[in-house]
């Protein structure tokens, strides 16, 4: 079994077409927004209200094609709802572990 993200990073990574062809590929999609708010309710402990935002934010960068390369995942959601959950504002919460940003750049 291979995880295998297509285009990630760079190209020189990808596999060789020798080897791609030997694999079967399942592609994956996003879960429905309701259930990935169940998801970061119960992954992050914060509220559905919370959770909610965090999803559409999520859902936002998601159709936004241009930057960043790596799209909000579920993970990085529950990220930033763990780091909300302990007490961040939710904009530094989502700067900090959706954004990338280091904290110094927070306003």
């Amino acid at each position: 079994m291979v995880s295998y993200h297509p285009g990630y990073q760079s190209v020189l990574k990808d596999p060789q077409d020798s080897t791609r062809q030997r694999m079967v590929a399942i592609g994956f999609g996003f879960p429905a927004p309701e259930i990935e708010e169940g998801i970061v309710v119960h992954e992050a402990g914060v509220d559905n209200r919370t959770a909610a935002e965090l999803v559409r934010f999520g859902q936002a960068i998601r159709r936004w094609n241009r930057w960043p390369a790596e799209v909000a995942s579920t993970r990085v959601l529950i990220a930033a709802g763990r780091l909300i959950a302990e007490g961040l504002p939710m904009y530094a919460a989502a700067e900090a572990a959706i954004a990338g940003r280091s904290p110094t750049m927070w306003r």
